[in-house]
């Protein structure tokens, strides 16, 4: 009879095997939905799609990670090769235990001395470098999630909460800011010249336009549109007259 103890180690190699593929299946997991997760919002900030959209991009992302993770995780869980299979492979590996351990293993009466046993090493059956580094690729997604939240909090919350539509509401900040730096008195005579003034704040760039769009009430009591374009000025400021 094999000895029960090189039957132990079998079965702890195929302990190990087990967890292994758990471990790499959910490490894939994890990889592909932090990377389908930034791509998804950096595409949500640069096009700035409506709610519905984002709705259909979740859904759609999720649907994929049960697709393709159910199967697989359920396979990894259910994944128990035999004793025997388990020594045919490693007969494969130590070509002078061929047609003598998987017998002993299933219960033959095969000599086999405890120095073949021993050379034997059914640990080399585990190959885990794939799980490390999957397992590796999964804490790199953990840690750049993870200084996305700590160094950038408000675009982190904002990113995930426009996915979360229509349960929470959030919007982007506008790309371009602009203050109002007129001085216009309370009252002003219909003949006279506005002096209309606006800076950029926040993304200032060559070739921007400002508009300045309202309404203005005539002599008669009419309301007119006002459309006017400010001019570039020195110091990222734009300036007209209305």
């Amino acid at each position: 009879m094999i000895d029960r103890g090189f039957l132990e180690r079998l079965g702890a190699v195929r302990r190990r095997a087990r967890r292994g593929l758990v471990a790499r299946r959910v490490a894939q997991l994890v990889v592909g939905l932090t990377v389908a997760g930034l791509l998804a919002v950096a595409l949500d900030y640069t096009l700035r799609p409506p709610g519905p959209v984002r709705l259909a991009v979740l859904l759609g992302v999720l649907a994929a990670a049960v697709a393709w993770g159910w199967p697989r995780l359920r396979r990894a869980w259910a994944y128990r090769p035999s004793m025997v299979n388990l020594a045919l492979r490693l007969e494969q590996r130590v070509p002078g235990l061929r047609g003598r351990l998987a017998s002993a293993v299933d219960g033959v009466d095969v000599p086999l001395s405890a120095s073949e046993l021993d050379a034997a090493q059914p640990e080399r059956l585990l190959d885990l470098s794939r799980v490390k580094r999957w397992l590796m690729g999964a804490g790199v997604s953990a840690a750049v999630l993870l200084l996305w939240a700590v160094g950038f909090p408000g675009a982190a919350a904002t990113g995930v909460g426009r996915f979360a539509w229509p349960v929470v509401s959030v919007a982007w900040p506008n790309r371009v800011a602009l203050v109002d730096a007129s001085s216009l008195p309370a009252v002003v005579a219909s003949d006279a010249a506005v002096p209309l003034r606006a800076s950029v704040t926040r993304g200032a760039e060559p070739g921007l336009r400002v508009w300045v769009r309202g309404e203005v009430s005539g002599p008669a009591g009419q309301v007119e549109p006002l459309e006017v374009l400010l001019t570039p000025q020195a110091g990222g400021s734009s300036a007209g007259g209305g």
